[in-house]
This record gives C-alpha cells, sequence and structure tokens, in this order.
C-alpha cells in the first residue's frame, strides 16, 4: 500500500484505515494486529476472533500498537453472534487498563468505541436478507459520527522507516521489539 498506492494517487499515511465486515471484520482484526506501524484506526463490522488465545494477542498488540478501533454489532445478529464482539471489546478494555497501570498513566479516550445495534437489517443483496442482523455495514457506514470519528486518529509511527515485519499471530509470546515503550490506547 505504502509502496505504490499512496505515491501513485496520493494519501496521507498518517491516516490509513482498515474497515472488515463478517469474515472479513476477523481478517481485518488480524492484518491490524500484524502490521504494526500501518493502521490509524480499524473498524470492525460483525467481527469475531477466534478463541481466547486470538482475542487475546490481537487486543495486546492493537492496544500496544495504540491502534483506534470502532466495533459494530447487532443483538439480533443470525450469522456472527454478538457475543463475538462483546467479548473482543471487553479483552481490549482489559488490555488497555492492564498496560495503563503498567506505565502507571489513566487509559486514554476515545481510542475504542462500540456501537451494539438492538437491530440491523440483512444485506441488501436478495439472496442474502435472511441474514438477519448481519447487515450492520447498512447502519454504520452511514453514521457520520464514525467518519468523524476517524479523523480523530493519526498514526504517527505509520511513516518510520523500514515498515514493521510482518508478525504472525502466535508468534508473539507477549515480547516488545526492543526499545518499544507502551502505547497510548
Amino acid at each position: 500500500m505504502h509502496g505504490w498506492v499512496q505515491p501513485t494517487l496520493g494519501g496521507d499515511p498518517y491516516r490509513t484505515y482498515l474497515a472488515g465486515q463478517s469474515m472479513g471484520g476477523h481478517g481485518a482484526w488480524i492484518f491490524a494486529a500484524q502490521q504494526p506501524r500501518l493502521f490509524a484506526a480499524v473498524v470492525i463490522v460483525c467481527g469475531y476472533a477466534q478463541g481466547g488465545a486470538e482475542q487475546a494477542e490481537i487486543s495486546n498488540r492493537l492496544v500496544r500498537q495504540g491502534v483506534a478501533v470502532h466495533v459494530y454489532h447487532s443483538a439480533d445478529d443470525s450469522v456472527i453472534p454478538v457475543a463475538a464482539s462483546d467479548e473482543m471489546v471487553e479483552a481490549l478494555r482489559r488490555q488497555a487498563k492492564h498496560q495503563a497501570h503498567q506505565a502507571d498513566r489513566p487509559p486514554p479516550a476515545k481510542r475504542l468505541e462500540y456501537t451494539r445495534y438492538l437491530t440491523a437489517p440483512g444485506p441488501p443483496m436478495p439472496e442474502f436478507a435472511h441474514l438477519i442482523g448481519h447487515g450492520s455495514y447498512e447502519l454504520a457506514f452511514r453514521d457520520a459520527s464514525l467518519y468523524s470519528w476517524l479523523l480523530q486518529h493519526e498514526c504517527t509511527r505509520c511513516k518510520e522507516r523500514p515498515l514493521a515485519a510482518w508478525r504472525p499471530l502466535g508468534k508473539d509470546q507477549g515480547a516488545r521489539p526492543r526499545g518499544a515503550g507502551v502505547s497510548p490506547y
């Protein structure tokens, strides 16, 4: 992305955002966690993590990296249970509190937002309309406050060179790169 898209088409390297819905939300959690210094914020709609270990590692990395996260999910989602987002948001909150305590400072505000709808439509495509509640993106991406929230977040570490190496999940072991401090979340 930084190699061709931004130099060729323009863009602000401090304001690169990632969004994913459903299975794409799962991928966005993982990709954002694997790519420090690439995203200022992540938007997850009806996403999930696969189990407690994956939740813990993703939340640890995103909080440590200081990536802002906005999660959207509907309580009536018939595809991905809303508990998947509830649990991930709780893991992020616990991790932020833990890292703030270790750094002896209060956790920064507005790094984590969670919009939990009571109901949402199914996707607008007729063949998927029966997936009640799984069209939360229809509500999320029409909400102007999402874009205001995104623009509040910059990635001050995103122009550092060289770009961070790919760090697959499961390889973290809680270690921090040498010289790295605790990032605010």
